[in-house]
């Protein structure tokens, strides 16, 4: 009997020693957006005669947002959505000219996550990726690639798809990109790294594990 257990301790000993994985994370910060936003933008140029709008206020398609004299004629500016006002450009008798930002609504009910990667991590991703937060709890997947780096920010923009509704526009969340199970050569803590740095390179950091692979 204890030679049998010697036999099949050594049989998962070495198939252990043959299967190093593991998990390869991207550590970031996704901000929480709104999918449905709508500023309505003056037509012409004239006086606000009526603003009946104030932030936090609810509308629906069709609601007034404002009242324009411009000269002889009173134009109306309706809701395109549904939602709340979040921001109001204007204040009543202000002079406005065509192109300015009246009266910004926004639908808080349908939001999602925006991301920037660099571009060498986002070219380790694909759509349908898993995200999690540190703690492990599911969040969504990536919907949405930019196929362009952002010219102005040198960031790759990636969109998420929530599976909850639950944040709140504009909050900023740690997440994790789930990469899937990576094979190793040898997996070290960061703190004991260095001992493996004559004959190994680190091919990736997840939490506080190196995976290494030997030198070539």
């Amino acid at each position: 009997m204890n030679k049998f257990l010697i036999i099949i301790s050594i049989v998962l000993l070495s198939t252990s020693s043959f299967s190093k994985e593991l998990i390869e994370k991207i550590r970031i910060y996704g901000v929480i957006k709104a999918k449905m936003i709508s500023t309505s933008v003056a037509l012409g140029s004239g006086l606000v005669h009526v603003l009946p709008s104030e932030i936090g206020n609810k509308v629906i398609p069709g609601t007034i947002l404002l009242k324009v004299l411009e000269r002889d004629s009173l134009r109306s500016y309706r809701s395109t959505i549904s939602g709340f006002v979040a921001k109001v450009h204007i204040t009543a008798g202000a002079a406005i000219s065509p192109g300015m930002p009246l009266v910004t609504v926004v639908d808080p009910d349908k939001k999602f996550m925006e991301i920037s990667l660099s571009p060498t991590d986002a070219r380790k991703i694909t759509k349908g990726i898993v995200v999690k937060t540190p703690v492990g709890k599911h969040m969504g997947i990536i919907d949405r690639i930019s196929p362009i780096i952002d010219p102005d920010t040198g960031a790759v923009i990636a969109n998420l798809e929530l599976i909850n509704n639950k944040y709140r526009i504009g909050e900023v969340i740690p997440i994790d990109l789930i990469l899937g199970s990576k094979q190793c050569d040898e997996i070290s803590t960061l703190s004991n790294v260095g001992g493996y740095g004559k004959d190994y390179l680190i091919k990736f950091v997840s939490d506080q594990d190196a995976c290494l692979m030997k030198k070539k």
